[in-house]
């Protein structure tokens, strides 16, 4: 059965209170599309309807929606693609400022304006609602947006600083049919839009690496003033973490209870979450062990990262070819050797980007299930560096991976002395990036030189600033 919502000429959209009586809501104020008053097709006639959660229908003589059966009808008039609703008494319906709908009997040919409603399909209805309760990106020029509902009407959407006709978008919509990304023109430029609904997330298993997590944390809060959600999947209960859990931070943080029996466990968390569905919900998503510092804004990092198509992670330079080097996938090249133009090193899995997850995510699950089968096969500790090896070889021949994001974002942090910190990491308070991982070093507990580059950072940033 076709139906339609009705969305008012100031983008209000008309409901049914708990009573059947109608009012018109803002779309950022609905928490669910549930009560949403709809125009019903009934063979030959039309009537009002409400679907959600319980299924009612209008009564003429009280003007509510709150019959089991349908009492009267209502007639459509299409008025230059706009519509009216009369009903069989002659009245049509009127949304007034107030948020009340009134009904009142006009002459012929002077109806006002807010007796004109767009009709939306479900489908229309609900892209339009999640558009206007979230924040989105446009690129290119990486500016974040949302909808002005005071400034839009059934005819146009403010949506930043753009003006742009509602029906056009939602034609773009329909070609797309993917409600976290579309497209629009402006002054005959094209620009893309995606969802910006960020999240951070770690995997943090045993008491050993709490104070790597709280350092980290810490980072999180300054320099890195990051504003987004964090989910910490963990089988450190919740007294615990919050006992020693940044106080800026906590009420931002979610606890995933999760139990890691072996080390293949504990490796293979990452793609068990993204496997989940658990972070379907956001957009970009980044992963980052507990040994890793942020040491600028993360809520710039993730703004430029949104609109980007592939996962990216850390370039491995110190390795000459992900295809014979062990952390990065030459057990399972070897067994399945594929077609590469030039040598390539591997990535580090310490730091991974996830933009527009519900794209990527085939690619992932693709990953997860190789590790699984021949884990399954050939023994839990059959692959060596588990997790990482596995999405290194799975991705590189699904060209499924761009490095150059996180890459051009990532130092490596530790022993000073290293080779591969001074060639390919920088622990220089004067240039931070985004990410320092400190995984070289031979030191087990690697929260103290954590803390201590947060120091150096935040002493610098107060003396320069």
């Amino acid at each position: 059965m076709e139906r339609f919502a009705l969305l008012t000429s100031d983008y209000k959209i008309v409901k049914s209170d708990s009573r059947g009586c109608l009012h018109t809501v803002a779309l950022s104020s609905l928490s669910s599309l549930d009560n949403v008053l709809y125009v019903t097709k009934r063979v030959d006639d039309y009537t009002l309807q409400v679907i959600s959660p319980a299924l009612l229908w209008w009564d003429v003589e009280k003007k509510r929606v709150n019959r089991a059966f349908a009492n009267g009808y209502v007639t459509i008039e299409n008025i230059s693609g706009f519509f009216s609703v009369k009903t069989d008494d002659g009245k049509y319906l009127q949304a007034r400022e107030c948020g009340m709908v009134a009904y009142n009997s006009f002459s012929e040919g002077v109806l006002e304006r807010n007796c004109l409603f767009r009709f939306l399909s479900e489908q229309e209805l609900d892209f339009l609602w999640y558009l206007t309760r979230n924040e989105w990106v446009i690129d290119p020029c990486l500016l974040r947006a949302r909808v002005n509902e005071a400034d839009s009407s059934s005819e146009f959407l403010s949506f930043g600083s753009f003006t742009l006709s509602l029906e056009t978008i939602l034609e773009n919509f329909g070609r797309f049919h993917n409600k976290n990304e579309f497209i629009f023109l402006s002054d005959d430029n094209i620009y893309r839009v995606v969802l910006y609904r960020p999240v951070l997330f770690y995997a943090a298993f045993g008491e050993t690496v709490i104070n790597q997590l709280v350092t980290s944390l810490e980072s999180l809060v300054d320099p890195g003033f990051y504003t987004g959600d964090i989910i910490i999947i963990t089988n450190i209960d919740h007294a615990s973490f919050k006992s020693v859990c940044p106080r800026q931070l906590y009420p931002k943080c979610h606890i995933v209870r999760m139990e890691a029996f072996d080390y293949a466990d504990f490796v293979a968390i990452r793609q068990t979450v993204l496997a989940s569905g658990l972070l379907d919900k956001y957009s970009p998503i980044i992963y980052i062990d507990t040994d890793v510092v942020v040491n600028c804004s993360l809520n710039k990092i993730m703004t430029e990262g949104a609109p980007e198509r592939f996962l990216s992670a850390q370039f491995e330079y110190w390795h000459d070819d992900f295809r014979y080097t062990e952390s990065s996938g030459q057990l399972l090249y070897g067994l399945d050797p594929f077609p590469v133009d030039r040598k390539c090193g591997g990535f580090n899995g310490g730091v991974l980007l996830i933009p527009q997850i519900l794209k990527n995510k085939p690619y992932l699950d693709l990953a997860f299930y190789s590790h699984i089968v021949y884990s399954t096969r050939h023994g839990r500790s059959a692959i060596p560096f588990r997790e990482q090896h596995v999405m290194n070889y799975a991705l590189q021949k699904l060209q499924a991976v761009d490095l150059t994001f996180i890459t051009a974002r990532t130092d490596v942090g530790g022993n000073l002395d290293s080779d591969i910190v001074q060639h390919y990491g920088s622990m220089d308070v004067r240039k931070p990036r985004g990410f320092i991982h400190f995984w070289c070093t031979a030191v087990a507990e690697r929260a103290w030189p954590m803390s201590d580059y947060i120091r150096k950072i935040r002493d610098y940033r107060k003396r320069d600033h």
